[in-house]
């Protein structure tokens, strides 16, 4: 990543780290002040909330000295020390401005995943299906609820031995192509056997009927 975006792999880590860390207790530290906005809180739980709000901020106060060299007078709002880390980051890499936007953009989206797979209902299979370009299944599975298939768009949905499937199995994972292509050739067995193919199998075996059909047809 570090190469497509033109810039040191040690700069990409310390501001992912920065993003993942520091940032993020800057963000629960401005819920924390928004929260105490609330005048429908109790008492005691007022109480809790102000003392994390003064550890956290000691916290955040501490970081900043120690891993950045930035140094917070007690009167200043360390919520608004993001720009400041960036800045740092950006002299100790020699990397301008312009160039640290998409790095920063991939550190927030980050954060942003981290987020979503940490949160209790959490869809691993259906985060996967959507960051791939390339999703494999059977025409039936490819529909299951739980992976979200369905809701997406492909450019191309492309269904081997096609004729091997009902058209009900079919449209399950058609429509989630844009564009359609069914493989498959007229010699290829049916998904079904008519009346007439059952009848023809019957002259010509010498197995009871109740056989034939239940181990062989109704597969």
């Amino acid at each position: 990543m570090s190469q497509a975006l033109g810039l040191q792999a040690e700069f990409l880590t310390d501001l992912v780290e920065a993003e993942l860390t520091l940032f993020k207790q800057i963000d629960t530290l401005d819920r924390s002040f928004e929260s105490m906005k609330d005048g429908g809180l109790e008492k005691d739980e007022l109480h809790i909330i102000k003392k994390n709000v003064v550890d956290l901020d000691a916290t955040i106060r501490e970081a900043l000295s120690s891993k950045y060299g930035i140094s917070y007078d007690e009167n200043l709002d360390v919520r608004n020390a993001k720009n400041q880390v960036i800045q740092y980051l950006c002299s100790r890499y020699s990397v301008r401005p312009d160039e640290a936007e998409k790095a920063i953009a991939l550190a927030n989206i980050s954060g942003d995943m981290l987020d979503v797979l940490e949160t209790d209902r959490v869809n691993y299979d259906e985060f996967f299906a959507r960051s791939r370009q390339l999703v494999t299944g059977t025409c039936v599975g490819i529909g299951q609820r739980h992976l979200g298939i369905a809701d997406n768009q492909y450019d191309w949905v492309i269904i081997d031995e096609a004729a091997r499937s009902i058209a009900s199995e079919l449209a399950i994972a058609m429509q989630s192509g844009k564009r359609i292509l069914l493989v498959g050739d007229h010699q290829q067995l049916p998904p079904l056997y008519s009346d007439a193919h059952k009848k023809h199998w019957l002259l010509n075996l010498v197995w009871p009927t109740k056989i034939l059909i239940s181990t062989r047809l109704a597969k």
